[in-house]
């Protein structure tokens, strides 16, 4: 099809804020009924007299008439419509003929108009999606008391096969998953609980059943029996063992991270932006601007109307500042001035704007807009050597405004074979259900296809989800498989001391002394950061102290297992943990004056009488 050449309206064309429904065309008033013409009955009963020596015009019929019919029967008059009836005619014509130029005028200039449906299908996405995500992040919206879940997966590589289902459930607090895993010919029950506890992460519950064909699989010969002891039996793992990993792994940051309700308030922001700038066709702020038309094409089954767009930079700039801008206003500033991410945040929004130099011309993308929805169908952005075979779609499959399928699909070849990506995450409005689709196939020389299945959605009551009883400490599992430190598994292991040999639940016990030591050391760290001096041996046993200056320290830390109060030592001893500050000069320090806290020395007295000690890292 030729392409056409609709000017772009510089302003804004009123939107439809409700999309037609998808397949409806203009119909026309059907025209009035034909009225019939009246036919005046009323003649004279007094005949035109007629001679009787004049000879009639045509012959009659032979009939003869008594006087009284002669006299008493008016002769036959045609009714005199002829005239009017042509006249209705073309009238009737004429209102067919207005009503159908007004249709295809409709039809032409309005409903399939290149201009307006660009301008309608943006406006109306624009608003669409920022209403969607103010509904789906507004806390006040949201009553359910948990969610439910279930999905399934298959995997094919070569010959292989392996698949599985799942299920979810959650209140608001805990929450239990459950897996079915085909593993070659066995199978494996995984169920998986996470229960509130007192400190920032929750305790772990596992148990596993199907364990016996592990050995064939793993080719580990007895570890199949080793884990058939705990076949269908609950394994806990401490919340501690968790705080610790994840404050290990940010032992030298005192980066927290943001609260969800200053994440959302972000999103709302940045999505109020999209509106007025990538959904906008204003001559002052539409960040696209059409190349080309291609007039109407069916695709996937839409019949859509084909763009190739492309980027107004000096717009492109403006969308920049004022999502800076909302940044800056939203709640999220105060975790990134608390962070000190201030003159990042600064410096990656000037490299954005210096970016929008480098847009080319020939930076175009397709935009396909939907006739009947009055929405954007999709985008689509292509390599420009390989458009057809390298190119990623992004689009909502509209069909009404209860059920929302957003989709990415993409294509991707080269000499070793093509991959396909397929994923829809369907958002049902009315319900806030869930579904997640997605499907990956690979042609190359291991074909390979990834199947899976998910959905979710909130519920009115919250399921019922109880802390398992009689679990195994995570610490005796590990002994059973050779592990003689498990907390190597979670943090970096003992400076000092070790306790291989002890019974099962004296090793369990003195990994929890060692995860409590470990996420001491992290706490003190990020004060030092932030106030260049650790806190004295007196601040560390404050309560409030401590609430105020160290709010994400878990007070059972402070707390040897065997002991009955939080409280440190100033020299270590048994079932106590101890706490040692200094001066830089080795004394003991106040925190007044010169007698900053500069280094210390934490310690923990191990069932067999040996020291656990970290040091500071200054």
């Amino acid at each position: 099809m030729e392409p056409t050449n609709d000017p772009i309206p510089t302003n804004d064309v009123t939107p439809l804020l409700v999309p037609a429904t998808p397949g409806t065309s203009f119909s026309p008033n059907p025209p009035t009924a034909p009225i019939t013409p009246e036919v005046n009955s009323a003649v004279s009963s007094s005949p035109t007299p007629v001679s009787a020596t004049a000879a009639p015009t045509e012959p009659t019929p032979a009939v003869a008439l008594t006087p009284a019919e002669a006299t008493s029967v008016p002769p036959t008059v045609a009714p005199p419509v002829k005239k009017r009836s042509r006249k209705l005619a073309v009238a009737g014509l004429a209102s067919m003929l207005v009503i159908g130029l007004l249709g295809a005028g409709y039809y032409f200039g309005y409903y399939t108009n290149s201009s307006f449906v660009y301008s309608q299908s943006l406006a109306n996405s624009g608003k669409g999606l920022t209403a969607l995500t103010h509904e789906f992040t507004a806390k006040s919206k949201v009553a359910a008391q948990g969610y439910t879940g279930s999905g399934q997966y298959k995997v094919v590589m070569g010959d292989t096969t392996t698949d599985g289902k799942l299920s979810f459930k959650a209140d608001k607090t805990n929450s239990e998953s459950t897996f079915d895993i085909g593993l070659g010919a066995n199978r494996v029950n995984v169920t998986l609980r996470t229960i509130k506890s007192t400190g920032t992460s929750p305790d772990l519950y596992i148990k596993a059943a199907g364990l016996a064909g592990l050995d064939s699989m793993t080719g580990t010969d007895g570890l199949g029996s080793t884990l058939q002891k705990y076949n269908d039996k609950w394994i806990v793992v401490d919340h501690t063992l968790l705080d610790n990993a994840a404050q290990q792994a940010t032992a030298t940051s005192t980066m927290m991270l943001p609260t969800s309700d200053q994440i959302m308030d972000e999103v709302n922001a940045a999505a109020d932006v999209n509106q007025q700038y990538l959904f906008s066709t204003k001559a002052d702020k539409a960040v696209t601007k059409v190349i080309k038309t291609y007039g109407l094409e069916t695709v996937d089954g839409h019949r859509v109307i084909h763009y190739t767009v492309g980027l107004n930079k000096v717009n492109l700039k403006k969308y920049i500042t004022a999502q800076n801008e909302a940044l800056n206003r939203s709640k999220l500033a105060d975790w990134i001035k608390q962070n000190k991410l201030t003159d990042k945040v600064d410096s990656s929004y000037q490299a954005a704007l210096k970016s929008v130099d480098d847009v080319k011309t020939t930076d175009t993308f397709e935009m396909y807009s939907d006739i009947n929805s009055r929405l954007v169908y999709k985008y689509r952005f292509a390599e420009d050597k390989n458009p057809a075979t390298n190119y990623v779609d992004v689009g909502l499959d509209y069909k009404n405004k209860q059920s929302l399928p957003f989709f990415v699909n993409g294509v991707s070849a080269d000499s070793s074979g093509k991959t396909n990506f397929n994923l829809k995450v369907t958002t049902q409005t009315d319900t806030k259900a869930v579904a997640v689709d997605l499907k990956v196939t690979g042609t190359n020389a291991s074909k390979y296809t990834v199947t899976t299945s998910f959905s979710f959605q909130p519920v009115a009551t919250a399921p019922a989800i109880a802390t398992p009883t009689g679990a195994v400490q995570l610490g005796e599992v590990l002994q059973q498989l050779g592990i003689s430190d498990p907390m190597a598994l979670f943090g970096g292991g003992a400076t000092s001391g070790t306790t291989s040999g002890l019974p099962a639940n004296k090793q369990a016990i003195d990994s929890k002394r060692r995860v409590d030591i470990q996420s001491l050391q992290v706490q003190l760290e990020s004060y030092f950061s932030d106030n260049d001096k650790y806190p004295t041996l007196a601040q560390l046993n404050d309560a409030k102290w401590r609430k105020t200056n160290l709010p994400n320290l878990d007070p059972t830390a402070l707390m040897d297992p065997e002991a009955t109060a939080a409280v440190l030592a100033s020299t270590p001893a048994s079932k106590v943990y101890a706490y040692q500050p200094t001066t830089s000069a080795g004394q003991a320090c106040t925190n007044v004056g010169a007698a900053s806290c500069a280094h210390y020395t934490l310690s923990a007295t191990l069932s067999n009488g040996q020291l656990f000690t970290k040091k500071d890292l200054n």
